[in-house]
């Protein structure tokens, strides 16, 4: 499996330098939502 940060961000219209002005728990969120996409794809 392949993933691509960069490009699960881009598919979200969530541009890299936006990212600098979340809160921890938004950065916690996407980062439960990258991981869930991850389990998906797996399996």
């Amino acid at each position: 499996m392949n993933l691509s940060i960069r490009h699960w961000l881009a598919e979200r219209y969530i541009a890299i330098n936006q990212i600098k002005g979340f809160s921890a728990g938004q950065l916690a969120g996407i980062a439960y939502r990258i991981v869930q996409d991850m389990e998906v794809k797996r399996h």
